[in-house]
């Protein structure tokens, strides 16, 4: 699962090669903790985005993520 806690578009962008494996979900607000998170099937959080983290390195990270986590 990856909650889009930010409606950050780069990140569900990023993910659309996967959207057969992972669900998207995105809900704004304001006091967050991280801009997104991808959460295993298990319930550990495998990769997130911070507040303050470039949309480059973001989309790196996570696209590095689900291909270890979920595959390519």
């Amino acid at each position: 699962m990856l909650p889009d806690l930010a409606d950050r578009v780069e990140i569900r962008d990023a993910a659309q090669g996967w959207l057969d494996r992972i669900d998207i979900h995105t809900a704004a607000t304001d006091d967050r903790p991280a801009d997104a998170l991808l959460i295993r099937p298990d319930g550990c959080v495998a990769w997130a985005v911070t507040v303050e983290e470039p949309a480059e390195r973001a989309v790196t990270g996570l696209r590095e993520s689900l291909s270890t986590w979920v595959g390519r």
